[in-house]
């Protein structure tokens, strides 16, 4: 993060780590701030906590507190925060304001968020775009901030075995997208050996039959299990959602943690964490496992736009699935 300031710098590590409403909206927000503050470097930012160049309005009270300040487009008061977290708290108290009303309903992505509330944010006609155009930027920044384990030692340690379970197999390679006739097993075979040059502690596990599967896993003694899938449904429906056992505290929490983590990368709808029975889909490898056990569905592979996404930066993919592992691992 060497173009940035060191205060912008600390604002992306809280960001990260913040539970929010809408964790789909991170990347998009961040892109703002990146565009308003310049990096950090912008005199409101290094004075005044204050990335987004949010004006002074009375709803802020309790939140900033005002200061008069000259910017380009003329003298006005502004909002001064008090640290990083004060700003990221302010930001969406600010977005509560009418001005705003009915930004909640357009959360489904970060674009259908900045389209509704970037006219109103900014009048400029091409801030929208700019926004855009800096998502990329800004989802790398949040990827960027890693766990102290992680850094100068060739891959994050554990000290506890991770299953990664590539779903499907090669005679059975589950959902195909049409356009690159690119199925499930084929795209998580890759993504798993990226995955596994990240974390020390992670053993593949390929299907044999689905019924001999969490014997297999089970022969291995892990600590928790990480199956990866993807979703698919009518080619258009979008969004990220993870499942675990109904009846395992543990597998909700790993849950958690890993939706978190995709959600923030892919800035897809968060379809959230899913509870299954044995009866249901994926059931059966949740329940006959005797570690807790997650099955991720990050995106829907026969949606075009999903999978380009997921395509696009699939190195950052295997980044976020490496970190929520390691923060699994402390979990279990």
């Amino acid at each position: 993060m060497s173009n940035y300031t060191d205060r912008f710098k600390e604002l992306v590590r809280k960001y990260a780590d913040m539970d929010i409403k809408y964790p789909q909206l991170r990347p998009v927000t961040l892109a703002q701030w990146i565009l308003e503050s310049g990096r950090g470097n912008s005199e409101l930012a290094i004075r005044h906590f204050n990335f987004g160049g949010l004006k002074w309005r009375k709803e802020m009270q309790g939140h900033a507190t005002k200061t008069w300040y000259e910017a380009s487009d003329g003298g006005e008061n502004y909002c001064k925060f008090q640290n990083p977290e004060a700003f990221l708290k302010g930001y969406w108290k600010f977005i509560s304001r009418p001005p705003y009303t009915g930004w909640e309903d357009n959360v489904e992505s970060g674009e259908e968020y900045i389209d509704f509330i970037g006219p109103i944010y900014c009048p400029n006609p091409s801030y929208v775009e700019k926004v855009l155009n800096l998502i990329p930027e800004a989802r790398q920044l949040l990827q960027s901030v890693k766990p102290e384990s992680e850094e100068d030692n060739g891959g994050m340690e554990m000290k506890k075995l991770c299953a990664l379970v590539i779903g499907h197999k090669r005679t059975s390679p589950g959902a195909v997208n049409a356009r690159d006739n690119l199925s499930e097993f084929q795209f998580n075979d890759r993504l798993a050996a990226l995955i596994e040059e990240k974390v020390v502690d992670v053993q593949r596990v390929y299907r044999r039959t689905y019924h001999e599967l969490p014997g297999d896993i089970n022969a291995l003694e892990p600590d928790f299990i990480v199956s990866l899938h993807c979703n698919a449904f009518n080619q258009s429906t979008s969004g990220t959602e993870v499942l675990y056992h109904h009846r395992s505290s543990k597998g909700k929490k790993i849950a958690q943690i890993l939706q978190k983590r995709l959600v923030a990368f892919l800035g897809f709808p968060d379809r959230g964490i899913k509870p299954r029975t044995s009866e249901d889909r994926g059931g059966y490898l949740l329940k006959y496992t005797e570690a807790p056990c997650v099955i991720a569905e990050p995106f829907f592979i026969d949606n075009d736009d999903d999978l380009d996404r997921a395509q696009q930066d699939l190195d950052g993919l295997a980044h976020a699935y490496a970190n929520a592992i390691y923060e699994m691992s402390k979990a279990v």
